[in-house]
């Protein structure tokens, strides 16, 4: 794997033996597909997007069209003031670990409410 999220075997087979993969339709899939096709299509391939034109025009955009869109908080820091701290994204299970998170006085407390870091 080499520091890597998901193993190239599982990306390219074994994700299709998962229950949430199972239960998607062709419909559904299509339809996600063009989604990320609309997306994508308004930069080339040679195009070098800075990091906050990426976040806006394509992070934030795949994000909600998995079902993410109001369960992200941006740059939720991790220390008192360190930025190699601090990633782009924390991501909730639900709106209520996210409410709960906001009620935190400090950034690193709204940690214990995510289940995933971008």
């Amino acid at each position: 794997m080499n520091g890597q999220l998901f193993t190239q075997d599982f990306l390219v087979s074994g994700i299709v033996h998962t229950p949430v993969w199972k239960s998607l339709d062709d419909k559904t899939v299509d339809g996600f597909i063009q989604a990320l096709r609309g997306i994508y299509k308004p930069f080339s391939a040679s195009s070098k997007p800075n990091e906050a034109t990426t976040e806006q025009e394509v992070i934030a955009k795949v994000l909600a069209q998995l079902g993410w869109r109001d369960l992200t908080l941006p740059q939720v820091s991790a220390s008192g003031g360190r930025r190699e701290d601090v990633p782009d994204h924390l991501l909730f299970a639900e709106s209520g670990t996210k409410s709960a998170a906001l009620k935190e006085k400090r950034d690193a407390g709204r940690y214990r409410h995510g289940i995933a870091l971008l």
